[in-house]
């Protein structure tokens, strides 16, 4: 697949669901997306084939797509004081605004980055869905993973129906019991996963 850039997807079946980046430059807007499949190529069987490649066996085909922006932004809970052997401290809120109607937020890859000792302090990260609204609250739950330390990937499939809506998202911690007084807890969002009728936007 070319956008600006050649990415290797590896073989596929008959119908195959394939995930790639969109490049960090690229524009919104309309662009040529061009997907390539081969058995071999004039660079050699295996190598990565270039947009302008010679094909011995394959199919080269061109698409017109257009990208759209969405709009994500994330916001500490600021410096407060959490207790040892707490649950659902609210970490962080992020915020996603499609601009695309019905996609599905698939992952969020987050970070303990901040925090001083996350494998002795954190016990549980959760994700949790408060749909419009940007109160948090624990009544649905996206996902969860127990003593997370680094970065963690939380995974699961929330529909995200209108492109003129804001949708909510909350990190929480629980606290262990033998957190350490004084340490830092903190946490960021690195990456969210969005499916679009079959293609994950990373």
């Amino acid at each position: 697949i070319y956008l600006d850039r050649a990415q290797s997807l590896g073989a596929t079946a008959p119908m195959k669901k394939l995930l790639f980046n969109v490049p960090d430059n690229a524009q919104v807007g309309k662009t040529i997306m061009r997907i390539a499949a081969n058995d071999y190529c004039a660079s050699g069987a295996g190598s990565i084939i270039t947009p302008c490649d010679s094909l011995n066996e394959g199919d080269v085909e061109d698409y017109v797509i257009k990208i759209e922006e969405t709009n994500v932004s994330q916001v500490s809970n600021g410096f407060s004081c959490l207790s040892s052997g707490s649950t659902n401290n609210e970490i962080l809120k992020i915020r996603i605004d499609p601009h695309v109607d019905n996609l599905s937020l698939q992952s969020l890859s987050l970070t303990t980055n901040g925090s001083t000792n996350p494998s002795t302090d954190i016990d549980k990260a959760t994700v949790w869905y408060t749909g419009t609204s940007d109160q948090f609250n624990t009544a649905i739950e996206f996902s969860n993973v127990l003593t997370p330390s680094g970065v963690f990937v939380l995974s699961g499939n929330e529909l995200l129906a209108s492109k003129d809506s804001t949708y909510f998202f909350w990190l929480s911690f629980d606290i262990k019991s033998g957190a350490v007084a004084d340490n830092d807890i903190d946490a960021a969002c690195n990456l969210i996963s969005l499916d679009s009728a079959g293609a994950i936007i990373n």
